[in-house]
């Protein structure tokens, strides 16, 4: 079981990297920093940052989506970083709030897929 959940963790941080790469030419710390730069994402990040470590993953992920203009791209940094954060936490934090490894994944494939990228996530389960 441990490898599995190696396996998804290694798997969701090359998609995130792939993802920043192709679609901003940016690194993951690129894309902190961008967030951090813009007052009202980083906002949005540590506001979704502390729901997630005070155990309100499916909160945080709701808030997430919620009102998202899904044409600006920027928005999107947002949320691959989120999904970047909860795939850094270890298994037990997320289980014990009800998350699990594959929901990370899965989030990060469903939010890609809104912002109209669906071809671009067949491609990265290709590599």
């Amino acid at each position: 079981m441990e490898f599995i959940q190696d396996y998804i963790v290694r798997l969701i941080h090359e998609m995130v990297r792939m993802v920043l790469k192709i679609l901003f030419n940016i690194t993951v710390e690129e894309c902190e920093q961008q967030i951090e730069e813009n007052q009202e994402q980083s906002e949005m990040y540590s506001k979704l940052k502390f729901l997630i470590n005070n155990g309100k993953i499916n909160e945080a992920e709701n808030l997430l989506y919620e009102d998202n203009d899904y044409s600006d791209k920027e928005n999107l940094l947002i949320g691959i970083q989120i999904y970047n954060y909860l795939n850094e936490l270890d298994d037990n934090f997320l289980e014990s709030h009800d998350f699990s490894r594959q929901e990370v994944r899965e989030g990060l494939e469903t939010l890609i897929t809104k912002y109209g990228y669906k071809d671009l996530i067949c491609l990265l389960c290709l590599s």
